[in-house]
């Protein structure tokens, strides 16, 4: 579409964590024509993890196994050297139940590692083509986490050399007055009221939060944790009794 109409200008939102990283790179170094730009919003985990660990009541981590499929699971291992056992998994149940299983052993043995039960798609040193590309591009950044605040070198922001592929810095104007839009519609008493970061880190479920089932739900999220499928909040409103009891 942007060959066929260059009098266009085509913005692509960049976003997730490292599995679709390397995509959005190996656009970028397809050279794409002039009207082509990339706002990204391209997030690590390992950091967003280490930062669970040292502010959250947890004893082990189920690594994810789509994003251990990129970049090994290598990454995870300080965190079993600081006493969390790790077991990367896939997301069928059964890849669940192994993943909890290999957590079960490592904690009656007494013992921290990193077990990879997802060997059908992941390597210790990850996908090392995809790695070049995603550094070829990207570099590391601090970045905000919804819900949470900003975490340090949790980020991905691209290269000096691909800056004029950056959409925050090619409408830069345009973008600091959404961002500002956004900041203003998001701050006000919905927001004090929500308990994301809380829900985040472990410390409070769900349905202790005010705005759950009432002014936050999946058709109308008022919070981070119930805008995607994935969330926290989404998945007790769906899935469990008391959040489908509180919204009766």
């Amino acid at each position: 579409m942007q060959k066929k109409k260059p009098e266009l200008e085509v913005v692509f939102f960049g976003i997730g964590f490292e599995t679709t990283v390397p995509a959005n790179a190996a656009a970028l170094l397809r050279k794409t024509p002039e009207n082509f730009s990339l706002l990204t919003s391209q997030k690590q985990t390992p950091p967003a993890v280490e930062f669970l660990a040292r502010d959250a009541d947890v004893d082990a981590f189920i690594a994810p196994g789509h994003v251990a499929t990129i970049i090994g699971t290598k990454p995870f291992e300080s965190l079993a050297e600081k006493g969390f056992p790790i077991a990367v998994s896939g997301f069928e149940p059964g890849d669940i139940l192994l993943g909890i299983n290999l957590l079960q052993m490592q904690a009656e043995e007494g013992i921290s590692r990193v077990d990879n039960g997802y060997p059908r798609a992941v390597k210790p040193e990850g996908n090392q083509i995809a790695l070049k590309i995603m550094n070829e591009v990207f570099e590391t950044s601090d970045s905000e986490w919804r819900g949470i605040g900003k975490i340090e070198n949790s980020g991905l922001v691209l290269r000096k050399e691909f800056e004029e592929k950056d959409a925050a810095k090619k409408y830069e104007d345009l973008y600091a007055s959404a961002l500002e839009d956004v900041r203003k519609k998001t701050g006000g008493k919905d927001k004090k009221r929500c308990i994301c970061a809380a829900i985040l880190t472990g410390k409070a479920k769900p349905s202790q939060c005010p705005n759950f089932g009432k002014e936050c739900t999946p058709k109308n999220p008022a919070g981070p944790c119930m805008v995607s499928q994935e969330g926290m909040c989404y998945n007790w409103f769906r899935y469990s009794r008391e959040g489908g009891n509180r919204v009766a």
